[in-house]
């Protein structure tokens, strides 16, 4: 075992073991990174078969990920299960108090692989150096198979560039292999862990390429973050594992930064994401692994002078008596004073109406001094042309308890909520109508109309002009950013709300028939 340790860091890197990283120790926190189980106790160091029984520490996965055979140009390539590195003894070539370099050469595919280790602060740096002097081109894809200690409470950071993920593995969270889900939906939280009192595992890789190469791991209640940084024009694809006691009884996860999409060789293929390491060629990169405090400070050295000005009459409003509310460039008036608002989310429909007034008393007791509520149209017309406004559904009544609390109200009035509400708040009877939701077809307007029309009748009065409290209204949700699934139909097509693609066209056609 080879022992790299400074003053914050004690890394334990294991040579027989393709260079696996068995421990990452921040000694400060007393705190280990590296996955755990199993630490190669009793087990082989070097020529092992399963990989399933090396599934603890940190190494890289070359030439692939999925064991297969495939017939490339003429030839028969066999490729093992999570590559050929990490069952193979590596020799040392240099080494120094704070760095080694290892080094190891394939008889199956005749390319040399060397590593290199080097440790900075809090910071192990690992440059890689790939080398094909095989006389044939080598369909190659690498991944780091780092396996990294897991917490309930735990946060992925993903590089902002991800907008969708592909689930990999089929499963009782994603469902099939394949599924496809934006970053932020109702079915799962892309940067959180599942839970470890339901054993489970997912799979899944970033549906875009990454340009950063930048990513990691928050650990909240150890105040540590663990971050990644990569050559991304190397390594364009991230995939992310997480077992839950899923596999094998383990608890570990992985940020998995790869050069090909996804896993398998031949899939690879299929996809157009398959690099070929070609005869005399070689290929470098590094990677560096932070693990990092969670320590925030602000540096209020040479702060400018703001300039702050009014922003015109298409920003102020005034009530019947008198009181007045503007913006500046920011942030919001009150009578000609800076008024910072306190917004908190009380949801009407979701709570008997018996409960309104002691909860809305607890929010002002708390600070809150508005009130932002969604109207979900699904909880209002349930049944197609019927609509109900009594008891939890009472939206006056609401609105008017607000008003007597001194409470301001932002209504959030749809058509699409989301709210992680059933089909984000679309009615079930919208569903196979000849027409798509979130859309400027005359139909979905039609009925988007008439919902608006309603709401308008139940809060007539009510407004900031009228000496209401209402002050401001929202019309639909994330538009073009966020959708639901049509949930009378998960389980056997999983088809999905319409999430938008007309922008400010859309929006100023809701904005105008929400202010008939």
């Amino acid at each position: 075992m080879i022992i790299l340790e400074n003053h914050i860091l004690k890394i334990e890197i294991l040579p027989e073991l393709g260079g696996k990283i068995l421990s990452f120790y921040r000694k400060d926190k007393d705190f280990e990174l590296a996955a755990q189980k199993g630490r190669g106790d009793g087990l082989t160091l070097s020529g092992a078969e399963r990989f399933s029984d090396y599934a603890f520490g940190m190494d890289d996965a070359f030439p692939n990920i999925d064991a297969e055979e495939i017939l490339w140009d003429d030839r028969w390539l066999r490729y093992p299960d999570h590559g050929e590195i990490w069952n193979h003894a590596f020799q040392v070539q240099e080494q120094g108090e704070l760095f080694v370099k290892l080094g190891w050469r394939s008889e199956a595919f005749s390319y040399l692989y060397e590593k290199s280790f080097s440790l900075e602060e809090e910071k192990l740096r690992i440059r890689y150096r790939i080398c094909n002097s095989g006389g044939e081109g080598i369909p190659c894809i690498w991944t780091w198979h780092g396996l990294m200690r897991y917490e309930e409470d735990m946060r992925f950071l993903l590089p902002e560039e991800i907008k969708h993920c592909r689930n990999v593995m089929p499963g009782s969270i994603l469902g099939e292999a394949g599924n496809i889900y934006p970053i932020e939906n109702s079915v799962y939280d892309f940067t959180a862990v599942p839970k470890a009192d339901a054993p489970c595992m997912v799979k899944y890789y970033g549906e875009e390429r990454v340009r950063s190469g930048r990513c990691g791991f928050a650990y909240p209640s150890q105040k540590l973050q663990c971050i990644l940084e990569y050559d991304a024009k190397k390594l364009p694809y991230l995939g992310v594992w997480i077992t839950a006691g899923g596999f094998q009884g383990d608890y570990n996860c992985a940020l998995e930064p790869s050069s090909g999409f996804y896993d398998k060789i031949s899939r690879a293929g299929k996809f157009n994401a398959l690099p070929v390491l070609g005869d005399g060629e070689e290929t470098e990169f590094e990677m560096a692994i932070s693990l990092e405090k969670m320590d925030y400070k602000l540096n209020l050295e040479n702060i400018k002078e703001k300039e702050i000005r009014p922003l015109g009459e298409d920003f102020k409003g005034t009530s019947a008596g008198g009181e007045e509310i503007s913006f500046t460039n920011y942030y919001m008036m009150k009578n000609g004073k800076p008024f910072f608002g306190v917004s908190g989310e009380f949801h009407f429909s979701r709570m008997s109406d018996t409960r309104w007034e002691d909860e809305m008393i607890k929010m002002k007791m708390g600070g809150i001094s508005v009130v932002a509520t969604y109207l979900f149209w699904i909880h209002h017309e349930e049944e197609e042309g019927v609509f109900d406004f009594t008891g939890c559904r009472n939206l006056r009544k609401f609105v008017e308890l607000c008003h007597k609390h001194g409470l301001y109200v932002i209504l959030r009035v749809g058509p699409f909520d989301h709210g992680e509400v059933r089909n984000g708040g679309i009615p079930d009877w919208m569903y196979g109508k000849p027409f798509e939701v979130r859309k400027l077809s005359e139909g979905f307007l039609f009925y988007t109309k008439r919902l608006y029309a309603k709401i308008g009748e139940q809060v007539a009065g009510l407004f900031f002009k009228d000496n209401g409290p209402i002050i401001g209204v929202q019309i639909d949700n994330e538009y073009m950013h966020s959708s639901a699934p049509w949930e009378i139909t998960m389980g056997i097509s999983n088809e999905w709300v319409f999430g938008g693609d007309e922008g400010d066209e859309y929006m100023l056609r809701l904005k105008d028939l929400a202010a008939v």
